[in-house]
């Protein structure tokens, strides 16, 4: 590439200027003196991955040999420095670059320093340029490209000083692009949030993309574009460091559920931040640090079957590994050329980290949707096959009414008229809820279809012993009746709520609920009355928006009351649980 700028300069110079032949390339080994370097030399123009030698002020100087003619009209090149310099030529000071004393590092473009008529003479020449003390500025990629200083005529100088920094500038029309996309991804994401499961991680995501670009690619799109000072990028470099770590591990920890103490991950945020500010050697170790908790982190996900977390913590592996590559020992080049552009890797992965996440969120989303769907399907066969448990025919005296909190309930009741003119009711409760509660119902509705027994004890009994082992470590709570013809009423009860009788709560024997402890017996209480009501405890523990229970006290008060209206009570309260009230009046 120097070559032909050299070429075409050349032939520029011989077109405009035939008279003007002086032209020299001043790249090449420059005596070094004042700093630590121990050839003394310094080759110009730098190498990508070089740097300047340490943070003192140097004397770079370089000898030329010129001709006896053309020595007018000249003028000198120099390459990009994110440090202010003087140049001197023959001990005379020619111009300088940025202010040694400012705190902030100077423009970095390429300067041409016009030579005063006479200043150059024929045979040897001394160049010196006074580099200052290094100020703030752009660590590792984020350096600028170096070009080769230039000795020549002062018009044609100017138009190559112009055409490197548009050249310059175009390479960098990545930025351009990369911050539209980043904003549409934020903006993508921000919207899939809405209603999702994934809503904190999504929008973490989408978080960092609006960091990236506010607080990272606009500053560093000035700084290509406006030619701006290096000292905000190496100033937000570390708080960048913070927010886009932070960010980034946290959606993956969100997305994957793991539970990280908040100060042990302030703590690695903070680490990675200082060796940013650090630089140097501990750019290596931060980024490899990096890639380790990523590496358990995606162990983690792996153990914990969340595979959406594992997908985007590769990813976000993949990105700390390519940034761990761009510093020694690998050090792979930053820029990949594409025609006259230069597209940075770095930024191009957080792109392809952004599009592949989206992707990954959407087919997920498919998957939870058709999940959603299936077990939707399979809630309302359940609560049809429940709703076929429950007691179809009207039986007279007895009044029920039964509202599941979902679509399918653990509550059931079970009423029956017996050969002998008595009535059998029962009502029950199954800890837990949803389809596990609703099969554990039909498990004691068949029990109860099959109990040749009248006894309200052996009812129980029988329950119990054919939930023990199918509880699945839950339980159920019953409540059994039989209303004989003559007017007595024997009970038993499994830890259920008292039944109410004429207004009052019944004091009867509350056994072990069942399902718990294989042969246990329940005793029966015989009792009069004229209205008896059972209830679930979806009743009594309603709870309204001030988190009061509706209580036993208001359920005796409206015990009185139709089924339906006791539960319809409850529900205005606040149903947070099944609700089922039975009642039976013995005198018709």
């Amino acid at each position: 590439m120097s070559f032909v700028i050299w070429l075409l300069l050349a032939a520029m110079c011989a077109i405009a200027a035939p008279s003007t032949t002086v032209y020299m390339d001043l790249s090449g080994e420059w005596k070094v003196s004042g700093s630590q370097i121990a050839s003394g030399v310094l080759v110009l123009p730098l190498a990508d991955d070089a740097k300047l030698p340490g943070d003192q002020p140097f004397v770079l100087e370089k000898t030329i040999t010129l001709p006896d003619t053309a020595l007018n009209g000249l003028a000198v090149l120099i390459m990009p420095f994110e440090r202010a310099y003087t140049l001197k030529i023959n001990g005379t000071r020619i111009g300088q670059h940025g202010t040694p004393e400012s705190l902030l590092s100077p423009q970095a473009n390429p300067i041409v320093f016009a030579l005063p008529d006479g200043r150059l003479r024929p045979g040897q020449n001394q160049i010196v340029m006074e580099v200052s003390t290094a100020r703030l500025l752009p660590i590792g990629q984020l350096s600028y490209p170096r070009d080769l200083p230039l000795l020549g005529p002062t018009t044609q100088l100017k138009m190559l000083a112009e055409g490197q920094i548009s050249t310059r500038q175009l390479r960098r029309v990545y930025l351009v692009v990369n911050c539209g996309l980043q904003l549409l991804f934020a903006g993508i994401l921000w919207a899939m949030s809405q209603g999702s499961r994934y809503r904190f991680p999504l929008r973490l995501m989408a978080l960092f993309f609006l960091m990236q670009v506010v607080l990272f690619d606009a500053i560093l799109a000035g700084f290509y574009f406006a030619g701006g000072s290096p000292t905000l990028l190496a100033l937000s470099l570390p708080l960048y460091t913070f927010l886009a770590t932070a960010l980034l591990t946290e959606t993956g920890v969100a997305l994957a559920g793991i539970s990280l103490p908040l100060t042990l991950r302030l703590a690695y945020y903070f680490l990675l931040s200082l060796f940013a500010v650090m630089g140097g050697f501990y750019s290596g170790p931060k980024m490899w640090i990096a890639v380790l908790v990523d590496a358990i982190l995606i162990w983690k996900a792996m153990e914990l079957s969340q595979p959406l977390a594992r997908q985007y913590l590769t990813l976000l592996l993949g990105y700390d590994l390519v940034q761990a590559a761009l510093l020694p020992p690998i050090q792979l080049p930053g820029l990949i050329m594409v025609g006259p552009l230069a597209m940075n890797v770095v930024p191009g992965y957080r792109i392809v980290i952004g599009l592949i996440f989206i992707l990954m969120v959407v087919r997920q989303s498919a998957r939870d949707r058709s999940e959603r769907e299936r077990l939707a399907g399979e809630l309302e066969a359940a609560r049809t096959i429940q709703q076929l448990l429950l007691p179809t025919s009207a039986i007279e005296g007895v009044d029920a009414f039964y509202q599941p909190a979902a679509e399918v309930g653990g509550d059931f009741y079970h009423a029956v008229d017996l050969p002998e003119g008595s009535k059998l009711v029962v009502i029950g409760d199954v800890s837990g809820k949803g389809l596990r509660a609703a099969m554990l119902v039909t498990v004691c509705v068949g029990i109860l279809r099959n109990e040749k027994s009248t006894s309200p004890g052996l009812i129980l009994a029988a329950l119990n012993e054919g939930l023990v082992g199918r509880a699945g470590g839950g339980f159920v709570t019953c409540s059994c009746a039989r209303f004989d013809e003559d007017g007595m009423v024997t009970l038993a009860n499994a830890g259920h709520p008292s039944p109410y009788c004429d207004g009052r709560e019944l004091t009867i024997e509350a056994g072990l609920p069942l399902g718990i402890v294989p042969g246990l017996e329940y005793e029966e209480a015989v009792v009069r009355g004229d209205r008896f009501t059972f209830v679930s405890d979806g009743v009594v523990e309603a709870e309204n928006s001030r988190r009061e229970l509706f209580g036993f006290e208001r359920t005796r008060e409206i015990s009185g009351k139709p089924a339906q209206e006791i539960a319809e009570a409850a529900r205005a309260w606040g149903q947070t649980d099944d609700i089922t009230v039975v009642t039976v009046r013995t005198v018709i």
